[in-house]
């Protein structure tokens, strides 16, 4: 659904205001929003996921209290950096 998305977001600011407001009325709906914030919280999960698996291949971190340990890490850090990534928008709306 993200990159239908992205699709989307891309083509509408290719084909002028028009289709562009038209994506806009959508993505500031609720629907819109949920894709946003689902898509959101999947790429700070990758990321936080990518950066774990970067440190294995440097041969660390693969005891498997440590394998645990950093899974537990990885759910609560998407939590905060799709927290902070969104703080902007939320103080947007609350004007």
């Amino acid at each position: 659904m993200g990159a239908i998305l992205l699709v989307w977001w891309l083509g509408a600011a290719s084909d002028g205001p028009e289709a562009y407001a038209a994506f806009q009325h959508f993505s500031l709906r609720l629907a819109g929003l949920l894709l946003l914030f689902g898509w959101s919280a999947a790429l700070f999960y990758h990321l936080c996921n990518g950066i774990r698996h970067l440190v294995w291949d440097t041969g660390h971190g693969l005891e498997l209290h440590s394998v645990y340990l950093g899974g537990w890490v990885v759910s609560p850090l998407r939590a905060a950096l799709t927290a902070i990534a969104w703080m902007p928008a939320c103080a947007q709306w609350s004007h």
